[in-house]
């Protein structure tokens, strides 16, 4: 009988410490308070601990809890003294789950190999409704309007669904920026506020923030008017995400900003890096002095790790669209159309296009994913071939979206694109459609 005793004694004794945890005020929990158990009996003529049953029989003193419902039985052994246990904060104390089921869950979506899933890692910008492109393109993360009218905003609002959505601001200049930061221009710390919540705005970005000249030093001033101004945002607003984008020019990237004190306030920034392996179905690009100093990819991403910028909080630009020049006495850009246009209008057989392959879109992504930059910003994703006209299959026979898929095959880690069929060149499409038209 002395085993069932034991079990016995040692539930009673979990109650009972059950109990007098409840009848116990908040002090109760507080660290340094030590265990009701003590290490041995206390001396004759010393009252008992508060929470110690009394003998039987024996009055408990004032104030003493009154005893447990089921006393231990007479005659059962005391249990055997024991140190009590050191002090441990509620906080670092390890719960012990008592759930079959119960397992450490798993962290916020991320890919087994390539850049985090995140809000940041496909901004798909959207420049205008088009025919055929009924929602939001597959694989973006976010949508962005860079058009800086809130009748462009409202334009693109049904491809958003419940995508976060991010506000581009292009529409004021350097020297603009001080009027900005002194309260009387164009926009404001309050109109930007009212945008936010009116147009459910998760992420905004501001560009032309950097001097349109080389600098010697780091803009300090300039620096400290945006990290003011973005504090006063971030206190209206919070919650909602605040970048910068910088200058697809390398010298205007080099000291453009105290960028170890800018960092530190700013949520992200934006890369505009155009081209890289620009042009490759033009024999000779023609000569354009206006994009001429525009950085190839590579030389803008060593010039941010040369000033020093956090690349995984750089979101890298990525241009899609399909330029268009016309050959005559003189070279001059005539519009640009979107890839679905490309292989369906005949244009004028004088008039030639800049493009990219599909690979080497690919390879535009692969520099964000070797990097390890924060995503990539399409600029603009209905400008990719949203028909599929152009007839570029992918694994699973669809041709939609053909160079966004691209993009997205090499932020996931692929080590190589994914082109099929006849979509490793454009070059068809320019042959076969010059022949009349514009």
């Amino acid at each position: 009988m002395f085993l069932p005793r034991l079990v016995l004694s040692c539930i009673v004794l979990k109650c009972f410490i059950i109990t007098v945890t409840y009848t116990q005020d908040d002090t109760s929990s507080t660290p340094d308070k030590p265990d009701s158990n003590t290490d041995s009996p206390p001396p004759s003529g010393t009252p008992p601990p508060p929470g110690t049953p009394p003998p039987p029989g024996t009055p408990p003193p004032p104030g003493t809890p009154p005893p447990p419902d089921t006393p231990p039985p007479p005659g059962t052994p005391p249990p055997p003294a024991t140190s009590p246990p050191p002090a441990t904060p509620p906080s670092t104390a390890t719960p012990q789950s008592t759930s079959s089921d119960s397992t450490t869950p798993p962290p916020p979506s991320i890919n087994a190999k390539g850049i985090p899933s995140s809000q940041y890692r496909v901004i798909c910008d959207i420049k205008k409704r088009r025919p055929g492109l009924e929602a939001a393109p597959p694989l973006c993360t976010a949508i962005a309007s860079s058009n800086a009218t809130e009748a462009g905003v409202q334009d693109i609002a049904p491809y958003r669904g419940s995508l976060p959505f991010m506000r581009i601001y292009d529409d004021v200049l350097y020297e603009q920026w001080n009027d900005v930061f002194n309260c009387v221009g164009k926009i404001t710390v309050q109109t930007i506020t009212e945008n936010i919540k009116s147009d459910n705005v998760c992420m905004v970005a501001f560009d032309y923030m950097y001097k349109g000249t080389a600098q010697n030093e780091p803009d300090c001033i300039r620096t400290q008017q945006i990290i003011g101004f973005l504090c006063e945002l971030k206190a209206l607003n919070p919650g909602t995400s605040f970048g910068i984008i910088l200058s697809s020019k390398v010298h205007k990237i080099i000291n453009a900003f105290d960028v170890e004190s800018l960092s530190q306030h700013v949520d992200f920034y934006i890369a505009k890096a155009y081209h890289y392996r620009a042009c490759a179905e033009f024999p000779e690009p023609p000569p354009d002095t206006r994009r001429a100093t525009e950085a190839d990819m590579e030389v803008t991403i060593c010039a941010l790790k040369d000033q020093k910028y956090p690349l995984c909080k750089v979101i890298l630009m990525i241009d899609i669209i399909a330029y268009s020049y016309k050959i005559g006495l003189k070279v001059h850009h005539s519009g640009n159309v979107t890839y679905t246009n490309l292989c369906t209008k005949r244009f004028n057989k004088n008039r030639v296009f800049c493009l990219d392959t599909l690979d080497q879109f690919f390879q535009k992504a692969k520099l964000a994913y070797t990097n390890q930059m924060m995503g990539i910003y399409v600029l603009y994703a209905d400008f990719d071939d949203h028909g599929g006209a152009c007839l570029c299959k992918d694994e699973t026979q669809q041709t939609t979206f053909p160079i966004l898929k691209e993009l997205v095959r090499a932020l996931d880690g692929q080590d190589s694109s994914g082109c099929l069929g006849g979509c490793t060149t454009w070059a068809q499409y320019n042959d076969q459609n010059n022949t009349g038209g514009n």
